[in-house]
């Protein structure tokens, strides 16, 4: 094979992969964008009430006390005063010490099927930007002021309502609660 059909064939498989990247930064698919950019914890999610896994947990780190989760965090872990069926937090878990602080999160995880995600997201952003098309399903939501995404629990994938407060994003999952219960329990949080 000559050295210009190599080059040739070389170039075409450069533009169709640059070409690929491209499409998947502008216009991401809704399964894409809803695991990367509205950090479902889809490891930890489970059918039912069932519990998780010994070796899973919500997040990348240990199931550790309350207490301890706070030590852990460059941030403030905010209980909410209201949870569907009151239920009681049943698990917490925090990144380990290993994880540069401004990288941490922290999971809680109720009886009733409910998470609640925690984690440093940096500077501000806007869900109502240009750049940051929202997949389908999910509509623009406001918790105690300030601005997040929602969405409806759906088959094969949860509710979830998520803002950010001065870079701390906040977001609540539950398969078996109506996005205005997850707003109910986002609004009790004293976020700031």
């Amino acid at each position: 094979m000559g050295t210009k059909r190599v080059a040739l064939i070389a170039g075409i498989v450069v533009a169709l992969v640059g070409l690929a990247l491209l499409r998947m930064r502008v216009a991401p698919t809704a399964e894409s964008f809803y695991r990367s950019e509205i950090w479902l914890p889809h490891a930890a999610m489970r059918e039912g009430h069932g519990g998780l896994h010994p070796w899973q947990g919500p997040i990348a780190g240990d199931k550790v006390s309350l207490d301890e989760a706070r030590v852990r965090t460059s941030f403030p872990i905010a209980l909410p005063s209201y949870m569907p069926e009151g239920a009681a937090l049943r698990e917490v878990y925090a990144s380990g010490l290993d994880v540069p602080p401004s990288y941490r999160e922290a999971a809680l995880v109720y009886e009733n099927g409910v998470y609640i995600i925690l984690r440093y997201g940096g500077m501000a952003w806007s869900w109502e930007s240009p750049f940051r098309a929202r997949p389908e399903g999910f509509e623009l939501v406001e918790v105690s002021g300030h601005g997040g995404v929602g969405a409806e629990p759906r088959p094969g994938r949860p509710g979830v309502a998520e803002w950010q407060v001065d870079g701390l994003v906040t977001a609540v999952y539950s398969y078996d609660h109506s996005l205005a219960e997850l707003l109910r329990v986002g609004e009790s949080m004293d976020a700031g």
